[in-house]
């Protein structure tokens, strides 16, 4: 295993010839000319590994790592990669598929008994491709009183998971960016092999790979040694400390050195662990249970950049910023870890792939004018005021044959016809999918921003403010999230009141549907069959319709 590291290292500065007219030391000019900003001493930096047909063109450390003790970045300092620890995961899951221990269609309950019973089954492969309607923990702890500066662990994040009764949606129909489902994999996959996961992966892909840094944290207390600081700018050349508080391995907690993610992106072309049929599986595009295809992978996002095809994806925790991008049609590769929240890798990471690639991003084609033609009746069915998030609503109208869709706040925006439900948008790369039941008007709409998407609930057009606010307040009790909750009636309307974080005013949006102001809250009042308030629903981006009983008696 050394002689193959010292081999790797060798190779930092070989000339790739599958990039015609650049030269490793204009790329390392060019590397260094952007980075520049973050390169003096008393600034938090970042570190850059660019990889070509599996050999390191340039691996190296910009700025400061620690400002306390002035310690600079190298290309051996461990960063939190945050949510770059998902593909790894998968590829531990992958691993035990290989050699029989697993398979990606069994249920979740074989291996975690006390995981919840939700009358619909939930395999290992609709956590790997974010399919499986699991309520995210970020949104359940908010519900529950908590704030982001918390600690997050994975004991603590399995409890909550066990104690849900319901999902946003039913396993496979629809699609979630979630990170409880990569808990629940590491959870697995430790279980799987009677190793903490950290050991098991360990042991397992990064010695094997040559990533000696590379560790999962476990413990919140745990001291990775010669890690960078997370730091957040404050003011002019002022930076504060930014706090890692999570140890919950699977969608991050990963801690590597640049020089780590170098063998790791290498490995995609070299595929000097596990076997060719693993890495071809990492890449595969997941699937709806109807068939339709994903923007996934397995712990990857599948995209585009410049008309090219790429595997990507980006990771933030406290001050620790992260980002990797793969082209492989050009066998190509990029990975940006920094311990400073005001850069952005994902933006240079792009900007090195456009210098490194120039020349071999095919032209932009002329668009065709749309092959689909949608009925009258149906464009009817789909326009109407929808609900993103928080105050956010999105409004579809039509113009003669055209559905122009208007964020609240901005202006009207053309869409074009994908499919008889699928709309896209031509300047940016969203589009909105129609949902509907036979001949009615749609129900609701999934905006899709790249490979995220939002569920959006149709909402009546007219506005409404509630004739007697005080007919909401009292207290509401979570039997999920053993919280209770309360409504106040205040002098700028209804709202709840926290104890550790601030306040959150609701705003009306349409009968007994309010908005958390400034927030992406959602809150729909229940009613029984006297007509009175019974229930609220809680929900955020990644936790729906949270159930909370009304109840006096607090």
């Amino acid at each position: 295993m050394r002689i193959f590291i010292i081999i790797f290292l060798l190779t930092l500065y070989i000339f790739s010839p599958a990039l015609p007219q650049t030269s490793v030391n204009e790329i390392e000019a060019e590397a260094d000319k952007i980075f520049e900003p973050w390169s003096k001493p008393g600034i938090p930096g970042a570190a850059v590994a660019i990889v070509q047909d599996g050999r390191p063109l340039l691996v190296k450390g910009y700025g400061c790592a620690d400002l306390v003790h002035n310690i600079p970045i190298t290309t051996k300092t461990p960063f939190n990669a945050a949510s770059l620890a998902k593909q790894f995961t998968a590829f531990a899951v992958l691993m035990l598929e290989e050699q029989g221990k697993l398979s990606l269609d069994d249920y979740v309950r074989s291996y975690i008994p006390e995981f919840p019973d939700f009358s619909s089954i939930i395999t290992i492969r609709h956590l790997l491709y974010h399919t499986s309607g699991l309520r995210d923990y970020g949104g359940l702890m908010l519900m529950s009183g908590n704030r982001m500066d918390d600690v997050f662990t994975s004991q603590a994040i399995l409890k909550l998971i066990s104690n849900q009764k319901e999902l946003n949606f039913k396993p496979g129909t629809e699609t979630a960016y979630n990170n409880a489902g990569y808990i629940v994999l590491a959870e697995i996959v430790a279980r799987t092999c009677g190793l903490s996961y950290a050991e098991w992966t360990r042991n397992n892909i990064f010695i094997p790979l040559g990533m000696e840094k590379a560790v999962f944290k476990e413990n919140i207390g745990e001291i990775i040694p010669g890690a960078a600081q997370s730091y957040t700018p404050s003011g002019d050349k002022e930076y504060l400390q930014a706090f890692d508080n999570e140890a919950a391995p699977g969608p991050g907690s990963l801690f590597v050195s640049i020089e780590d993610m170098a063998h790791w992106l290498a490995a995609f072309e070299t595929r000097t662990v596990g076997t060719r049929e693993m890495w071809t599986k990492l890449f595969e595009t997941g699937k709806l249970q109807d068939g339709r295809d994903l923007p996934y992978a397995a712990g990857l996002i599948i995209g585009s950049y410049k008309r090219l095809p790429v595997f990507f994806h980006s990771g933030r925790w406290a001050g620790y910023r992260s980002d990797m991008v793969y082209f492989p049609e050009q066998n190509f590769a990029v990975a940006v870890l920094t311990n400073n929240s005001g850069l952005n890798p994902t933006q240079i990471s792009r900007r090195i792939a456009s210098f490194c690639l120039k020349g071999l991003f095919p032209r932009a084609q002329p668009k065709q004018s749309p092959a689909i033609e949608v009925e009258d009746e149906v464009l009817d069915a789909y326009t109407g005021r929808y609900w993103l998030r928080g105050e956010q609503t999105i409004r579809i109208t039509r113009r003669d044959k055209n559905l122009f869709a208007q964020i609240s706040g901005d202006i009207p925006v053309k869409l074009f016809a994908e499919t008889a439900d699928t709309f896209a948008y031509k300047t940016i790369d969203a589009k909105i999918q129609f949902f509907r039941t036979a001949s009615a008007k749609a129900h609701k709409i999934t905006f899709w921003q790249g490979a995220y998407a939002v569920s959006a609930e149709r909402l009546p057009d007219e506005e409404w403010k509630p004739s007697v606010p005080e007919k909401f307040c009292g207290f509401y009790l979570s039997e999920e999230l053993e919280e209770v909750l309360e409504v106040r009636a205040g002098t700028e309307g209804l709202y709840m009141p926290f104890i550790r974080r601030s306040d959150l005013l609701l705003v009306p949006i349409s009968k007994d549907r309010f908005a958390g102001k400034n927030s992406s809250v959602k809150i729909f009042f229940s009613k029984d069959g006297d007509g009175n308030i019974n229930e609220l629903f809680f929900s955020l981006l990644d936790a729906w319709k949270v159930r909370f009983a009304k109840n006096f008696n607090k």
